[in-house]
């Protein structure tokens, strides 16, 4: 079940990170910009929406520093891997295609590392 809870959380995590994506490359800033904006604003969102919902079970268990700390730098590595699928996308996509081409690969790259590492369980 966690990884429908994650799912549900991943959807309004992706809306929160496309729409802020969008909004601020029709503003005209840079894609890789926009996309490390949405990024970390989404991500913030999904820290505090995945450690009450989807792995509360986990909450006690790791220190909450642990956590934000290794959420983080899956964070990091969200950005590059998404960064590098935009970058690596044919222009002719355009930034909001190569943004939304990207998406799949994050979540599955997310759910993996935060089951195994964000919300596992301290080695104290």
């Amino acid at each position: 079940m966690k990884i429908v809870r994650f799912g549900l959380v991943g959807i309004a995590n992706t809306l929160t990170d496309y729409s802020v994506y969008w909004s601020l490359v029709m503003l005209g800033s840079p894609p890789q910009v926009a996309n490390v904006v949405s990024i970390f604003l989404a991500a913030t969102f999904s820290f505090i929406a995945n450690r009450h919902f989807t792995f509360a079970d986990s909450k006690g268990l790791t220190p909450f520093l642990q956590q934000a700390t290794r959420h983080a730098g899956v964070t990091a590595s969200a950005i590059v891997l998404s960064a590098a699928i935009i970058h690596a996308s044919p222009t002719q996509f355009g930034p909001l295609l190569a943004k939304a081409l990207a998406i799949p690969a994050v979540f599955l790259w997310n759910y993996r590392l935060s089951l195994g590492w964000v919300w596992a369980r301290s080695s104290r």
